[in-house]
């Protein structure tokens, strides 16, 4: 054993060992002299509960080891330590320490079986070591260690139970490891079932960049060949060269293995190969094998686990690091940040590799070669390998973990709190409910239009400003349930920090607070050193921290603290958004339903329902950008309160608005439908089975058409429509049933003009109706006589009756159901419903589940009846039959729709069936329906969307301004109506407009120390920033529309003296537009900004399309986010290509829209559709910005409009 002086060590790599009963952790990495090293270390698992369980889990851990479910090691199998650390609640806490970290989750099952909760012991056993030691990505070293046998893959020193230190916070300023990157590249047979080459390339060490001189430089190719190439390690077969590779490896000793979709590809295919030749596939620092975990799901990447190395690819880092690209191919990152390109590209380069390896096998070690150096030199021009290392330093995370926020900020603030004494609650598991409210961040509505000198402001780290600002910290949060909470005395309770959504926060100086002020405090100082790198590191981790706060999955996760963020960030955006038009000045940037839609009025006390178009009856008045508003003087409408009642409340106003952006029917059933446009909000509901924490109206949540099925399947619909007006005619309860049976099997007279009679089919039921109905209706006079006739229908006369019914339930010779009966009484309405569903409604179980569903033909009679069982609060959705019925084996005109009856319950309560075979069976219906459960003390129902599809919609939509709660009900569906600032100067002068800006930025920012101090009694960290002045902006509609599109823009800034276009969300910068359509808003957009003609470059343009001119700027590239084959619901134009193609070679698809529909680029065989290309890439983009002068793409290709864009 050879002793030495402390050294810094990075931790590349951690895991365990079982030897003998005992936990080992092995730590492995690269010392600062640059040699490799393995640490041993003996720790024991351990986790905390609270010492009031102490009793009770030391006899439950006696009995296991009474069973032989915890083994003795040493005479012992755990131990149980009183500490002087306290939960978040302040209860003293006892420490399980166990041997073999394997037992700490069944043991944590059984306690919790036990109610035995359990404290940090889902933290994983080297992560709890390296917390414990002070490991944050790097520590000191000093021990007594031996030499690692060369060549054997083992480090190059070994440690035993060395001496650990963390870094002193200056070190860490100073300190970056030098680690050695090995670059690997496979070349293979087109089925990638036999290797041809490998090269391996390195430039030694290096402190986040290449240095020149390299040490120890690797350049190497090793070929399956007999030619002996220049430079070339002949191999005769592929055996020896995966030997020759895995010696390779060894020899060079890497800490990190890096490549080109290396995991999914190169990896894997050597990784099959070394077993089909029966070699251990043994590429680390021990002789434990190499593991894949190859991921198909596009959302979720690949990982390698090579023991003492790691393993990164090029593309998951660029993407990690946030760099935006057309696309992640190795040629196109190498011509993005080198300059440089692969020596072999095309769609043709799988046979060119076949073809060098019979005939160029000199040039085909070239171009190995420089795949493997294309992938070293990519990864340190951009800068993504050093950022990686500092962000693994920054959050203790290994380096292919740092992209794990949750895990990074678990990692730092259980660092904290084990400073403090504290110990945290449990991670939530990742099946966690994902679907909670949290509110988003405030965007300005934006108002369309082409301005001058527009300043744009944004708030310096607006969250973690915020969180510092208001103590927002997870310990210092007291949740209203808590026992801390609960605890306080009221003046105490008054002395809290309150956010806007009612979360509370005590004064003192919170654990997420103090770790944001160490970050910002280090960010600055990497600003003044322009250390970008580190700076960048620090700002990923300062705001991924909301995220993680707002994930259900975070151990620290609360719906409220989560939203008190946002609350606050709401807050001070509409504030400062405010005091800036106080001043003068215009902030520019900061929904609506179908004409058809329903809604429920109540007029004088009498229920209406109303196409929304109605309510539109004059325009009062307009604004420029196209909307026409409508003030009602006194309009009731159905909607939902706070307290999920539903109530009628007052339409401030109702406006429309032409539409031309896209419009969605959202299905509940195939019968059950709302059209919206694509920004327009519904009500949705989190599912209550996957969390059972949140109460029932906290589940309620705004969501988009195209977000559900992301966040929330289910949509809050209408269950009970309240009256204050009652207005009955006091009919006996027979008559409304009978009514209800005539309805559903009556019928009118048909053999004579003046109708004397009333027919009703009974069938087998008639002598029961008679009984029941007929003969009480009898002696009360509705009918003089019935009889039965020959085939069981029955016949019934009486004046009286006749005439009401062939006045009020006759309409165009059908039955109608009467209006009359909407302002029935309860029990009026009840007893109609009776009869009806005796009449033409079934029950049934299935599942033992009941099914109560009425049928009718009359889509009328079907609408009136969902109306009705609204009226007495019954839950229930429609749907139709897509075949036509059938009579006596001929298809009629006829479809049948259904009502059916969702709580039975309720139905089974209030309504009921006269025929009593039917109401035996409804009395089966059990009272734990699970359905009334769940919402039985609120007015909505819960409807699951079965499908969500664009629409063709020519015309105006309609929204309404409902007062209080600015949503109502729309075709039963409840809807909802209504980060930086844009400021308009109005200044011609640039030089005027910026120092606006400046004075704005720095009065706000005064301001808000102010008032956070007044109204707080804290210190504001909010600083408003004056970031840039866009001499000349447009804010475009969204597509289609008058409304302003959020989040996207296009400007000209100025930098240097020059003009520079900068996009924002446009499609210049979205993958999704082809290259056509953003040469084509470019050029437009630079017209338009310097009034330049337009309408002669339009129509040029157009020419110039259909000439063929552009066609290399035709292609759509589009992602494959699965297997082709497992797109089986639909099949999207870039599938419908790419199954044309015999190979795919990634996943990307490029192809052409041709008159024959999508052709992969590689296979295009027929003429390019170019109306196609005019009408959906060209014309909605001319069309966005020509709208602002009165004309469209349609008049300048017509030649309609002749006076010149500009001459206004």
């Amino acid at each position: 054993m050879t002793l030495h002086t402390a050294l810094k060590a990075f931790i590349i790599y951690s895991t365990y060992r079982i030897e003998n009963s005992k936990a080992y952790v092995h730590l492995y990495g690269r010392l600062e002299n640059g040699e490799s090293f393995q640490s041993i270390h003996t720790f024991k698992p351990y986790f905390f509960i609270k010492t009031q369980d102490k009793i009770k889990a030391e006899a439950l851990l006696t009995q296991l080891v009474l069973d032989g479910e915890l083994k003795l090691t040493d005479g012992m199998a755990f131990s149980l330590e009183d500490t002087n650390a306290i939960n978040f609640d302040g209860e003293p806490m006892t420490k399980v320490t166990l041997w073999i970290p394997g037992d700490v989750k069944p043991l944590r099952g059984r306690f919790e079986q036990q109610l035995i909760k359990c404290y940090e012991a889902d933290i994983r056993f080297t992560t709890r070591f390296m917390i414990d030691m002070g490991i944050q990505g790097a520590c000191t070293i000093t021990g007594a260690y031996k030499n690692g046998k060369p060549g054997s893959g083992q480090p190059q020193r070994i440690y035993h139970d060395p001496t650990i230190i963390p870094l002193t916070e200056e070190e860490r300023e100073t300190y970056f490891p030098q680690l050695k990157i090995l670059s690997v590249d496979i070349e293979t047979t087109m089925d990638a079932k036999q290797l041809l080459c490998l090269s391996l390339y390195t430039e030694g060490f290096g402190k986040g960049e290449k240095e020149k001189g390299e040490k120890e430089k690797v350049e190497k190719v090793i070929m399956i060949t007999q030619q002996h190439p220049n430079g070339v390690v002949a191999v005769p077969d592929e055996k020896t060269l995966l030997e020759a590779f895995l010696a390779e490896v060894k020899k060079v000793d890497p800490d990190v293995i890096v490549g080109w979709n290396f995991i999914d590809f190169d990896l894997m295919v050597l990784r099959d190969l070394f077993r089909k030749h029966k070699i251990p596939f043994t590429l680390g620092r021990n002789e434990d094998e190499a593991r894949l975990m190859i991921q198909t799901s596009f959302f979720v990447d690949s990982k390698a686990d090579i023991p003492g190395r790691q393993v990164l690819d090029g593309i998951q880092l660029l993407k990690g690091a946030f760099i935006k690209m057309e696309n992640y191919k190795l040629n196109t990152a190498a011509k993005k940040f080198l300059g440089q390109e692969k020596l072999i590209t095309g769609e043709a380069r799988h046979e060119e590799i076949q073809r060098l390896y019979q005939e160029d096998q000199q040039q085909l070690a070239a171009y190995n070669l420089k795949d493997a150096k294309l992938t070293y030199d990519v990864l340190f021009a951009a800068g993504v390998m050093p950022l990686t290392i500092h962000r693994s330093l920054l959050t203790g995370m290994s380096l292919d973990r740092v992209n794990a926020s949750i895990a990074s900020l678990d990692f730092v603030y259980l660092k904290e709190t084990q400073k403090r004494g504290l110990v945290a609650q449990g991670a939530r598991g990742s099946d966690a409910e994902s679907e909670e409210r949290i509110k988003g961040g405030h965007v300005l509505e934006s108002k369309p239009g082409i301005y001058k000198n527009i300043l744009v402001f944004d708030f310096k780290s607006l969250y973690p400003s915020l969180i510092r600002t208001f103590n927002i910290d997870p310990y210092r949060f007291l949740d209203k349930t808590s026992k801390r909470y609960k605890a306080l005395k009221e003046e105490e309770r008054n002395a809290l920090i309150k956010a806007p959504n009612g979360a509370c926060f005590m004064r003192e100086q919170g654990i997420l607070p103090q770790i944001l002020e160490t970050l910002w405090k280090n960010r600055d100082k990497a600003k003044k050193q322009k250390n970008d790198l580190a700076s960048y590191a620090i700002k990923i981790l300062m705001n991924s921290m909301f995220g993680v706060l707002a994930n259900p999955t975070c151990r620290f996760y609360s719906l409220d603290m989560a939203n008190a963020i946002t609350h606050f960030g709401q807050h001070f955006i509409k504030l400062t958004a405010k005091r800036i038009a106080d001043k003068g000045y215009e902030v520019i940037y900061g929904d609506s339903v179908g004409k058809d839609t329903e809604i429920v009025m109540n007029e004088n006390g009498t229920i209406r329902f109303v196409k929304i178009s109605e309510l539109f009856e004059r325009t009062q008045k307009r604004t420029s950008d196209g909307k026409e508003y409508f003030f009602p003087p006194s309009r009731l409408v159905l909607t939902l309160d706070a307290q999920g009642k539903s109530v009628f409340k007052k339409v401030k106003y109702v406006m429309k608005h032409r539409v031309q952006k896209k419009m969605y029917r959202i299905f509940f059933t195939n019968d059950h439908y709302i059209d919206v446009t694509e920004d327009h909000s519904l009500i949705g509901y989190v599912n209550k089975q996957k969390n059972n924490q949140l109460a029932d109206l906290d589940r309620l949540i705004e969501v988009k058409p195209t977000d559900i099925g992301k966040r929330v399947r289910t949509i809050i619909t209408i269950k009970n429509i309240p009256r204050s007006s009652i207005k009955t005619r006091n009919y006996h309860r027979e008559l409304y049933e009978f009514m209800g049976l005539f309805i559903g099997d009556g019928s009118f007279d048909r053999q004579k003009k003046q109708n004397y009679y009333l027919h009703l089919a009974g069938g087998l039921d008639s002598w029961e109706i008679i009984t029941k109905v007929l003969v009480p209706l009898k002696e009360k006079e509705y009918i003089k006589n019935y009889w039965l006739k020959k085939k069981g229908d029955i016949c019934i006369n009486g004046l009286r009756l006749v005439r009401l019914f062939n006045d009020e339930f006759r309409k165009e010779s059908k039955k109608s159901i009467p209006a009359f009966l909407l302002r029935e009484k309860q029990e009026a309405i009840c007893s109609f419903l009776r009869g009806l569903f005796s009449a033409d409604g079934s029950v049934l179980f299935r599942n033992k589940k009941p099914i109560i569903k009425f049928t009718n033909t009359n889509t009328e009679i079907i609408k009136m009846t969902s109306r009705l069982l609204h009226l007495v609060g019954i839950s229930h959705s429609t749907f139709s039959e897509t075949r036509k019925n059938r009579y006596k084996g001929k298809e009629s005109e006829t479809i049948s729709k259904h009502i059916y009856i969702k709580d039975a319950l309720s139905f089974r309560e209030k309504v009921g069936f006269v025929i009593n075979r039917k109401q035996e069976r409804l009395s089966l219906v059990s009272k734990n329906s699970t359905h009334r459960r769940t919402i039985k003390n609120y007015d909505f129902d819960l409807s699951k969307v079965i499908k969500i599809e664009p629409i063709e919609y020519r015309g105006d939509v309609y929204d309404l301004e409902i007062e209080d709660t600015h949503r109502f009900f729309a075709n039963n569906v409840l809807v909802h109506n209504t980060d930086s600032i844009f400021v308009n100067t109005k200044k011609d002068s640039t030089e005027e407009a910026e120092q606006i800006g400046k004075d704005i930025a720095k009065e706000i920012t005064a301001f808000y120390q102010q008032f956070v101090e007044q109204e707080y009694q804290r210190k504001s960290y909010l600083e408003l920033q004056f970031e840039k002045t866009y001499v000349k902006f447009l804010l475009p509609r969204v597509r289609g529309s008058e409304k302003g599109a959020k989040k996207r823009y296009a400007g000209i800034l100025m930098k240097e003296g020059k003009e520079a276009l900068n996009f924002v969300g446009l499609e210049v910068v979205r993958r999704d537009w082809t290259a056509l359509a953003k040469k084509f808003q470019t050029e437009l957009l630079e017209r338009v900004f310097h009034e330049k003609d337009v309408t002669g470059y339009v129509r040029d343009f157009i020419k110039e399309i259909k000439k063929g001119t552009y066609d290399d700027l035709l292609v759509y590239r589009k992602s494959l986010r699965k297997g082709v084959a497992d797109y089986t619901k639909t099949t999207p134009p870039h599938v419908k290509a790419a199954r044309k193609l015999e190979k795919i070679d990634g996943d990307i698809i490029e192809y052409y829209i041709t008159t024959e529909g999508p052709e992969p680029v590689q296979k295009r065989r027929n003429p390019i559709d170019y109306q196609h290309y005019i009408d959906k890439q060209v014309k909605p983009l001319a069309d966005s910005i020509l709208g602002f002068y009165g004309s469209s793409f349609d008049d300048l290709v017509r030649g309609d409009n002749q006076k010149s864009l500009f001459s206004y």
